[in-house]
């Protein structure tokens, strides 16, 4: 039996429909594929381009550094760190608690991370001069003696809201560079603040000695109209100063909050990038990002990261950071001549 003429043309039809939607789709898959191939190629290059625009420029400020004999400061980084102490009671309920002994243990455990980091500079927060709650003696200069920093500066942040109560504690600043022009200020936003901050500019001969601001920072824990009248105060001070910034500490904020970004808009400061920031507190579970590293946009961030010793109820974050714009880093260092 043959088939009738309308049925085979049916069928010839059907597979002629087939064929050219095969070939549709076929045509589509390669021009899609096409496409993410010349989009790969095309961002390869940019990178490699980008990359090796910024190589050219770090090439050229070690040529004008050579030329002019100066430091080589290009690749040079400093290395940052923040901790909040916790008066010397490790991640324990209270320091009262505790006897100058086991103070001492716990602040002999901080030296021993300070010693295997390498910091250039630490900020401390909640860091005891001589107070009876946390042995009598200065958790500061032990840390120094007992970590190998040459030099400190420790500000008293408790006495203009509550006076003499035998109670000595605030911010710090530990440093294997000089620390010039150290001044300490306690906020004064109401009758419990006993927060402020310390700073300091140094000046690293690998980044050609161009002074830098570093800031150690404590803000109140409790109200957030509080943080921002600090922040406001802090803002009002450091933007006196026409030097690149470091500024770091325990905020007892997160990014989303307004007085992060009131610092960072006011001063030009930003943060590492990152989508997942790791948590800071509390250190036997780690939440919340309260402890942060910000710095002025003439610097740029090399790494960060957060420190998993268990050492306070907070965990210490370590950041190296360098000089963004090689070129400006050389005209520093011929203006310092």
């Amino acid at each position: 039996a043959t088939c009738p003429p309308v049925a085979v043309n049916a069928q010839i039809a059907k597979r002629q429909a087939s064929r050219r939607l095969f070939f549709q789709v076929l045509g589509l898959a390669l021009g899609l594929a096409l496409c993410v191939t010349l989009f790969a190629m095309t961002a390869e290059r940019f990178a490699v381009f980008t990359r090796g625009d910024s190589d050219r420029s770090r090439r050229q400020c070690l040529r004008s550094a050579s030329e002019d004999n100066l430091a080589r400061p290009c690749e040079a980084k400093l290395r940052v760190m923040t901790l909040n102490l916790a008066h010397g009671r490790s991640d324990r309920f209270h320091q009262v608690l505790l006897s100058e002994d086991e103070i001492r243990n716990n602040l002999e455990d901080v030296a021993n991370i300070l010693k295997r980091e390498a910091p250039d500079v630490v900020a401390l927060q909640e860091a005891d001069g001589p107070s009876r709650w946390s042995g009598l003696f200065d958790h500061v200069r032990y840390l120094s003696d007992r970590s190998g920093f040459s030099h400190a500066f420790r500000g008293t942040h408790n006495l203009a809201a509550w006076g003499d109560l035998g109670l000595d504690y605030g911010t710090a600043l530990l440093s294997r560079l000089p620390l010039e022009k150290s001044r300490s200020r306690p906020f004064v936003s109401n009758w419990r603040c006993t927060k402020g901050y310390v700073t300091s500019t140094l000046r690293l001969p690998e980044l050609g000695n161009c002074p830098i601001d570093v800031v150690s920072l404590h803000l109140d824990f409790l109200n957030p109209s509080v943080r921002q009248s600090q922040v406001k105060q802090l803002v009002d001070e450091l933007a006196l100063s026409p030097h690149p910034k470091v500024v770091l500490g325990d905020f007892n904020c997160s990014w989303e909050e307004g007085c992060l970004q009131l610092l960072v808009d006011k001063l030009g400061l930003v943060a590492y990038p990152t989508l997942d920031a790791p948590g800071t507190f509390p250190s036997n579970d780690p939440r919340r990002q309260l402890d942060w590293v910000l710095i002025s946009g003439e610097l740029e961030f090399v790494t960060q990261h957060v420190l998993d010793d268990r050492v306070s109820d907070h965990l210490g974050v370590l950041a190296e950071v360098r000089w963004r714009d090689p070129e400006s880093l050389v005209r520093c260092q011929v203006e310092l001549r």
